[in-house]
C-alpha cells in the first residue's frame, strides 16, 4: 500500500523486572517492525508478561501520516488490544495510549489503530495518529496490552453471538464493558521496538 510506503524501521529495546527502563537489557529479534510475544523474551522471567498467543510475522508500523498499522495473526479470537508508546529514556509515567485494535474469530487483525469504545468502533472508530499523540517519534517501544474479549462466539462458527457491552447484547452502538488498561500493573502481551 502506497500510504504505508514510508514505514519506519523497528528495532529492539528493553524492559527489565516489570519496570520500563531506558537501558536495553536484551534484544528482540531484529526483524523489521515485528511484534513479539512478551513471554518469548527475557522479560518473561520478571513475571510481567501475559499469555496471549501471536503468530510469527505479526507486525506494527508507522505510516508517513502518523497512522499506526498492525498486522496481527493468531492472537485470541474477538479480543480487544490497546497499544502504548514509550520513548527511549522514559518510565511508566511516560507511556502514552495510542489506540486499539480488535481481532476477528481467527485472532487476526489487519488495519490501523483506532479509538474503540463500542463494537461499531472496531471498523469505524476514529483513526489514531501517533504524531498527534506524542509529537516527533524517534526511538522507543510499542507495548500491547489485552483488554479482553469484545465479543463471543459460543459455537465456533465465526459468527458473533454477543457483544461484551453494557448491557450485554447485540447492539453495536452500546459501550464496551472491557476494563481500562493499567500499564503499571497489567501484563504486557506483545512488544516491539522502534527507531526512525
Amino acid at each position: 500500500m502506497d500510504h504505508f510506503a514510508r514505514t519506519r524501521r523497528i528495532v529492539a529495546h528493553a524492559v527489565v523486572a516489570g519496570v520500563l527502563t531506558a537501558t536495553p537489557a536484551f534484544a528482540l529479534p531484529r526483524m523489521a517492525d515485528q511484534l513479539v510475544r512478551c513471554s518469548s523474551t527475557p522479560w518473561a522471567t520478571a513475571g510481567t508478561c501475559g499469555g496471549d498467543p501471536i503468530t510469527l510475522g505479526s507486525t506494527v508500523s508507522i505510516a508517513s501520516g502518523g497512522q499506526v498499522a498492525v498486522n496481527v495473526r493468531g492472537a485470541w479470537s474477538f479480543n480487544l488490544y490497546e497499544v502504548y508508546w514509550l520513548p527511549i529514556g522514559g518510565t511508566t509515567a511516560d507511556l502514552v495510549a495510542i489506540g486499539n485494535f480488535a481481532t476477528n474469530c481467527a485472532g487476526d487483525a489487519r488495519g490501523v489503530l483506532r479509538t474503540i469504545t463500542t463494537p461499531a468502533g472496531v471498523r469505524a472508530g476514529a483513526v489514531a495518529d501517533i504524531d498527534t499523540a506524542v509529537g516527533t517519534v524517534s526511538a522507543g517501544n510499542f507495548f500491547v496490552f489485552s483488554r479482553g474479549p469484545w465479543a463471543t462466539d459460543s459455537d465456533g462458527d465465526c459468527r458473533i453471538d454477543q457483544f461484551n457491552t453494557v448491557p450485554l447484547g447485540m447492539d453495536p452502538t452500546k459501550p464496551l464493558a472491557n476494563p481500562v488498561t493499567t500499564p503499571v500493573s497489567d501484563p504486557v502481551q506483545f512488544l516491539s521496538g522502534y527507531e526512525s
